[in-house]
């Protein structure tokens, strides 16, 4: 995961950050999947703080909706899709921003 969070913690972390609880068959059932359709976005996001100028707000921004769609492949208003909306937000936002790639390009 590029924000490193480990299974067992991110339900506490979904409703710390958040408020909302995601459930753990869920999150267990889906963990490795979402990981591996998140990566690419990860990758996108560390080289937007590669560019001088970007801050985190700038790219966290820029990149928000792509990890959010990443549930559109469930229906609408379904159980599945509002525990992915929850998982990719909370997993958008445990990103480190503070990279030692961020601080040394900036």
């Amino acid at each position: 995961m590029c924000g490193g969070v480990k299974k067992v913690d991110f339900a506490n972390l979904a409703f710390r950050f958040r408020g909302v609880t995601i459930d753990h068959g869920w999150i267990d059932a889906h963990w490795d999947e979402m990981k591996e359709r998140l990566a690419p976005f990860c990758g996108k996001m560390s080289n937007c703080y590669t560019m001088r100028g970007n801050d985190t707000v700038w790219c966290q921004d820029l990149f928000r909706q792509d990890f959010v769609s990443t549930c559109d492949r469930f229906a609408e208003g379904s159980a599945d899709r509002e525990q992915c909306v929850m998982f990719a937000t909370v997993y958008f936002i445990t990103i480190p921003v503070k990279t030692h790639l961020f601080t040394a390009t900036q």
